[in-house]
């Protein structure tokens, strides 16, 4: 059987201090340290092998069933996890006081649990915690029966259970729109932009079922989010950026009214940043963009306390990526060139790197910068990383797209030995995809069956200029002018029209 990689995972995630609270909360207890040793013999490795960790305890007793003491050491790391981040979230702090309320409850001290119990409710409905406030309204209620017992009569069960019920269609209500927002956000990741009426057809299906049609059937704060949310990555997709501009200004605005829920919803907040800014780069306004960028980076020291490594690295590789996009818009490819190595040194510095979408996404760009500057072989280097990813089902769009860049890039580098085999296999690609729209099957046409037949110069730019009059005809469909958010073939086209008269 397969070694399990997760304790070695779940110690890699741990942070210094994390660690540290671990190994001292062990040391005090009794009996031999064997867990710290195995402790620090996993988190040495930068590779999970369970041979040299069996290898290194070969004369230890505890080495023997070593699957057993894994598995008690995994049980330790969580409790001491639990414990290190025991009040640090509004959810474990309103569970422990309703432990300590049923406590109460058990001791009979009805009155001191029920202070407790309101206390707790009072921050419950505040931070819209409907799954607590379920929680309170069940310890409520069997106090009440306890109470009557001690002959307080004067509790109404029909108003707990009306305040249920309440509760139950505000949570519902929230489960829906995650749920819309989840399924727009998915539909978002697979085609970063609408392609064809199809495409179009199914996002509008789900954006115009009469739920999520206005702001206000969203019952509670947290709706509210994914309302926006939900609506802004709709309207990105379909490229009309203006009014997805707006969806996104009014999360911000509604998530900076609130600073409690803002730290409630930290994630939410760090996306919003990072979806108003990408939207300015569509429109084109840099100096608004600068503003939202220094603001995306400030959050880890703001937010200290609030925000996980894995954030951290999410909001690193966020905003380099949102620069680099800006930099390639204005063709500024000497600044971009020179960005490479600051973000890739600065990936390295994480332990765990979480965000696929975003790597894909820079990787591509940083092959489009070369491609650019004429640099083929270097640009070739970044497209096989794609190519080798063995997961297509991450970007689907940018696989497909680093697929016909490399056609061009073993075009430009005269590798024309090699044409027929890639295109062939890209047909294939895209065909399994149902990626193969007009601009991508123009473009295969054109290399695997004009190429081959020109044989002067003259022939060659005339060529060209055939293709680009038939992509500038396709390109007048708008879905099909979405392609140019990818690579810039015209201009491309124009070059090659030029470099070959």
């Amino acid at each position: 059987m397969k070694p399990s990689h997760d304790l070695f995972h779940l110690i890699r995630a741990m942070k210094k201090s994390e660690k540290r609270y671990f190994k001292l909360s062990v040391s005090v207890q009794k009996g031999e340290k064997n867990y710290i040793r195995l402790f620090n013999a996993i988190d040495g490795q930068k590779e999970y092998n369970e041979k040299k960790i069996a290898k290194k305890f070969e004369n230890e007793k505890f080495a023997r069933q070593l699957p057993v003491a894994k598995n008690a050491l995994y049980g330790l790391v969580l409790k001491s996890l639990r414990a290190y981040h025991a009040g640090n979230t509004s959810e474990t702090d309103l569970y422990e006081q309703l432990h300590e309320a049923r406590i109460l409850y058990e001791k009979g001290l009805y009155g001191q649990c029920r202070n407790r119990l309101s206390k707790a409710k009072l921050a419950a409905y505040r931070l819209e915690k409907h799954i607590q406030i379920l929680d309170i309204l069940k310890c409520e209620k069997d106090l009440a029966r306890a109470e009557s017992y001690a002959g307080k009569t004067n509790n109404n069960p029909d108003k707990i259970l009306q305040e249920e019920k309440k509760v139950l269609d505000t949570y519902g209500n929230l489960c829906e729109f995650i749920c819309f927002d989840s399924k727009i956000f998915v539909m978002h990741l697979n085609h970063l932009f609408t392609r064809s009426k199809r495409e179009q057809k199914i996002y509008d299906l789900l954006v115009n079922k009469s739920l999520f049609r206005d702001e206000k059937n969203a019952l509670s704060f947290q709706a509210r989010i994914y309302y926006h949310e939900a609506h802004g990555f709709y309207l990105l997709s379909g490229s009309d950026f203006t009014r997805s501009y707006g969806h996104y200004k009014k999360l911000l605005s509604l998530l900076e009214s609130n600073p409690l829920m803002l730290k409630e919803n930290i994630r939410n907040y760090t996306a919003t940043l990072h979806n108003i800014t990408l939207v300015l780069t569509h429109l084109r306004k840099y100096r608004e963009f600068m503003r939202y960028i220094k603001k995306l980076r400030g959050l880890p020291e703001r937010f200290e306390k609030e925000l996980s490594e894995d954030t951290k690295y999410r909001i690193f590789i966020r905003s380099y990526n949102l620069e680099y996009a800006m930099l390639l818009q204005k063709k500024d490819y000497a600044r971009a060139k020179a960005l490479i190595s600051l973000i890739e040194n600065g990936l390295g510095k994480f332990k765990r790197r979480v965000d696929k979408v975003n790597e894909l996404l820079l990787i591509y760009k940083y092959a489009c910068t070369y491609f650019e500057t004429g640099e083929y072989s270097k640009s070739l280097h970044w497209i096989n990383r794609i190519l080798n990813d063995p997961d297509t089902g991450s970007m689907p769009d940018i696989h497909c797209f680093a697929r016909i860049l490399n056609l061009i890039v073993h075009y430009e580098l005269g590798n024309t030995d090699l044409l027929e085999y890639i295109v062939k296999s890209t047909y294939r690609f895209l065909y399994k995809r149902k990626r193969l729209y007009k601009f991508e099957t123009s473009v295969l046409n054109f290399i695997k069956n004009k190429l081959p037949k020109v044989n002067t110069g003259e022939e060659l730019a005339e060529a060209f200029r055939e293709l680009r009059a038939e992509l500038k005809k396709i390109l007048k469909d708008p879905y099909e002018k979405q392609v140019l958010e990818y690579f810039d073939f015209i201009s491309w086209l124009d070059r090659k029209a030029l470099d070959r008269a």
